[in-house]
């Protein structure tokens, strides 16, 4: 997918890369088979990747099925939405603000959840701690 994406853009064939979101965002994402599913949110995250720098010009068409899949009563499909979101931001960085509300409350909604697997794919793959510098004294000496 993403080198096909890939092609498209270097083609400046955006007509066709517009209709391939919305296909795999309405028929694959919402299939009632799960596999599909999961298909769509992998493809959907390829087609980031392949956008490359134009990713935001079709942001919102490539978050809205991958933060509709947080809510899908399969476990698996939670996940791969997990990953695609991961590869979708990596890729989108700062036009990933625009969305922040609802992003926000997806992964607040996805910290909750019952499937380990899923709580485990949604924390960041190599944790730094936010604080690494000592925490300033809050005694005050007194000043010579």
């Amino acid at each position: 997918m993403e080198n096909l994406v890939r092609e498209l853009r270097d083609a400046h064939d955006h007509e066709k890369i517009t209709a391939l979101v919305a296909q795999l965002g309405t028929d694959l994402a919402e299939s009632p088979q799960s596999n599909l599913r999961k298909g769509a949110l992998h493809a959907l995250a390829g087609t980031a990747i392949g956008l490359r720098e134009d990713v935001g010009q079709l942001l919102p068409q490539l978050l809205q099925p991958v933060l509709g899949s947080f809510s899908d009563q399969d476990a698996r499909v939670r996940y791969y939405g997990c990953e695609a979101l991961y590869n979708i931001a990596k890729v989108a960085r700062a036009g990933c603000v625009k969305h922040f509300n609802p992003i926000f409350d997806g992964l607040f909604k996805l910290s909750a959840d019952t499937d380990i697997s899923v709580c485990t794919e949604m924390q960041p793959p190599n944790p730094t701690p936010l604080y690494n510098t000592p925490a300033p004294s809050l005694s005050h000496s007194p000043q010579p």
